[in-house]
């Protein structure tokens, strides 16, 4: 699972821990969290898509994924930084994860901004491709 590895990576970071800590969470943020009225910068991810690369004699061994990021915070400054932080962690990274799984290559496929009006949290989506090797 690329999720495992990207998680590891990320957190790993001085950068990311410095603004978000460990708060990076599979899909939704927790309920304490946004119910907070002081949200701290957070994030979520999830894998948006999962392909396997093919070549025409066939499977390639590789899989070509969109892992979506969404970072969270009370202060659109401070989501911004969360993203920013993940940027400079996975754009154009190439190497193996801490779990093992060798990337050929990963990048910034699209990048959008919202804020909600429930919970009065800025979000930051960033959508990333990572080339991987299937294990």
């Amino acid at each position: 699972m690329i999720e495992s590895g990207l998680y590891q990576l990320i957190t790993a970071n001085a950068g990311f821990s410095a603004i978000a800590g460990n708060r990076l969470y599979p899909l939704v943020l927790p309920d304490s969290l946004v119910q907070s009225d002081t949200t701290q910068p957070s994030a979520t991810y999830q894998t948006v898509s999962s392909v396997p690369v093919y070549t025409n004699d066939g499977p390639a061994g590789c899989v070509l994924a969109r892992v979506q990021f969404d970072c969270f915070a009370a202060a659109y400054a401070d989501a911004k930084s969360v993203s920013d932080a993940i940027r400079k962690t996975l754009d154009g990274y190439t190497g193996t994860l801490p779990d093992g799984t060798p990337v050929s290559n990963c990048w910034i496929d699209n990048v959008t901004d919202s804020y909600s009006q429930d919970t009065r949290l800025y979000r930051t989506s960033t959508d990333y491709r990572v080339l991987y090797a299937q294990q």
